[in-house]
């Protein structure tokens, strides 16, 4: 959801304009919610996370 960006506008106007039984609303108040919104906010990056695998595989193993 976060990836949507400034295209959840867009998105919650056709949803206004259409009959479809979707509450933009509730839409944009989970959006809002999200604790990022950009991949700039994120506080790590893919080659973070490939040093950190680097380092120590164990860390990174899939858990079931």
């Amino acid at each position: 959801m976060y990836q949507a960006g400034p295209a959840i506008q867009t998105a919650l106007a056709v949803v206004a304009l259409s009959e479809l039984p979707i509450d933009g609303q509730a839409l944009q108040v989970r959006y809002q919610a999200l604790p990022i919104h950009s991949r700039a906010e994120l506080a790590i990056t893919g080659g973070d996370l490939a040093k950190i695998c680097s380092k120590s595989p164990d860390h990174c193993s899939a858990k079931s």
